[in-house]
This record gives C-alpha cells, structure tokens and sequence, in this order.
C-alpha cells in the first residue's frame, strides 16, 4: 500500500523542480538559474564566486529552487554549510568512467577533480572560508564504467556482463563507486563521490552528512534594481 504522506512529499518535490526549471528561463539541461537577492548567504555567495557556477552541500532536503535554498541550505542546529566552485557534475563523471579503464585512472581522476575549490559559510556572519582545492584522492574502484561494459566486476562485486550490450552501459552505472576526496587542512572535509544523484560531504568531527548536488551547474543572480 502506498505511504500517502511520502507520495504527497514525492510529488511536491517534483513540483518544485518543474517550477526551478520555470524559473530558470529555459536554462539548457544541466544549468540552473536562479534570482535571489532576498537570500543573504546566496547573495554573499555571489560575490564570492564571482559568475562562476556552484554546487550546494546542505540537508537532504535541499533543491534547487530559490524557496529551498532559502530554508533547506543550512541544518537547523548548525552555523556552517558548505558550497564548491568548479566540481565536476555527474553527467561529465560518468562520461569520465565511460571512456577510461581502471588501470592508471589516478592521474586522470587528480586532472578531473583538481580545480574543485570548497568553501564554508557561516549562517549569521555569512563569512566565508576558502578551504582550498583537493588535498588528496583515494581510488577506491576496482573497475570503471568502461571496464564493466567490458566483463568486469564492478567495486561492489556485481557484474553486468549478462546483460545485452546496449543495456550494460546504464547496469554498469548504477553499480558502482567514485574515488574519495579530501580538501582542507587535516582533511577537514571528505567528498565520497558517489553520484546518485547527490554525493555525501562529510565533515570532521560533525556526524552529519551534508549533500551536494552535483546534478547541476547552479547559476545565482541577483536581482536587477
């Protein structure tokens, strides 16, 4: 039997994506524009990344429309939240894993997350830390997309190779891991890079997970007066 409160959240998620897209102006797939002069941390934001796109770490519930981002960003009982600049969106992994093998991958992946840059802000003073670029990738996968359409077992131990040609391609996306990345002094943050769709941010000596939306280029505007 359907959970009616769940189908209700379900449905009013997908409502406010619909709406995000709306209000994006018809931004191509994969782009995001939003206005949002009356958020101050957005608008603190803007000034720091200075037009360039960001990827958002905040609760679970957070999209990315301009109502969420202005209670959803932030955890009720924590001051920081954390965003990224240059971090590559899963649609550009995924192509990634697809045309590269396992073997010799580090450098590539260093290549490929090595202009991230992650940022925290604080809540109240909106003040802003830059916590610099990767400090360090571990390659926990066993195997890439293109060595499990090749036969391969993927990270988990499954294997797609029974499945026709055409459809391992999206068997082998969804079973399997990304590399783990670290930014900050002593590791303060740690990306598990695991998009689906979002991947887990954890932050030291903080049991939350904070979840970055790595779907989408986010683009924030002010509003022009």
């Amino acid at each position: 039997m359907i959970d009616q409160k769940c189908f209700k959240k379900r449905i009013s998620i997908l409502m406010a994506t619909v709406s995000s897209f709306i209000f994006s102006s018809a931004a191509p797939v994969g782009k995001v524009k939003l206005k949002v002069s009356d958020i101050p941390w957005a608008t603190a934001v803007i000034d720091q990344v200075k037009g360039s796109p960001v990827t958002l770490c905040g609760t679970p519930d957070l999209i990315l429309t301009k109502k969420s981002l202005a209670k959803d960003f932030f955890f009720a009982d924590e001051n920081l939240s954390y965003f990224a600049v240059n971090l590559v969106r899963n649609a550009d992994f995924y192509e990634f894993m697809g045309q590269n093998e396992r073997k010799g991958i580090e450098p590539k992946l260093k290549e490929l997350f090595g202009a991230a840059r992650f940022y925290s802000i604080h809540s109240k003073t909106l003040e802003i830390v830059d916590l610099g670029k990767p400090t360090d990738i571990e390659v926990n996968l066993t195997a890439t997309i293109l060595d499990c359409v090749n036969g391969a077992e993927t990270s988990m131990g499954n294997t797609c190779s029974g499945r026709d040609v055409k459809q391992r391609e999206d068997c082998c996306s969804e079973k399997f891991i990304g590399p783990t990345v670290y930014f900050g002094p002593e590791r303060k943050l740690t990306l598990h890079y695991a998009p689906d769709p979002s991947v887990l941010l954890k932050v030291k000596g903080n049991k939350k997970g904070y979840y970055c939306h790595v779907s989408d280029d986010l683009y924030l505007k002010k509003a022009q007066k």
